[in-house]
């Protein structure tokens, strides 16, 4: 087998010599592929930025309807607590005015009604 090469870094030497130095020194070398394909990698981002701000976007409008949900239970809370305190509240008075009423117009016993029992 012969070999055609241009042989360039000989200095000093006839292009014989340098053919044989080459013989001499180099090595021939096959390779056989295991495949005769390729794979093409590319690298990508896994996340872009747009699917970031979207999600962000979305987790915080999620997270702020929750917090106005909640604030609005806890107006609601207090509200009925309030109402239901100045409903009982309201409700003693009117039974207290009831009472008192009663009271006023109740007939009271006399002296002379405690005498006849006590005669009796």
């Amino acid at each position: 087998m012969i070999l055609f090469l241009q042989l360039g870094d000989c200095d000093g030497m006839t292009e014989s010599e340098c053919e044989n130095y080459y013989r001499l020194n180099a090595a021939m070398v096959e390779v056989f592929y295991e495949q005769l394909n390729y794979e093409l990698l590319q690298e990508s981002e896994a996340y872009g930025l747009v699917n970031l701000i979207a999600d962000f976007g979305g987790h915080l409008g999620l997270w702020l309807g929750f917090s106005v949900i909640t604030v609005m239970e806890v107006i609601v809370l207090v509200v009925d607590v309030v109402s239901i305190c100045f409903r009982r509240r309201n409700d003693r008075m009117m039974k207290d005015e009831r009472n008192n009423s009663e009271k006023k117009y109740a007939p009271t016993p006399t002296n002379e009604k405690a005498k006849s029992l006590v005669q009796i």
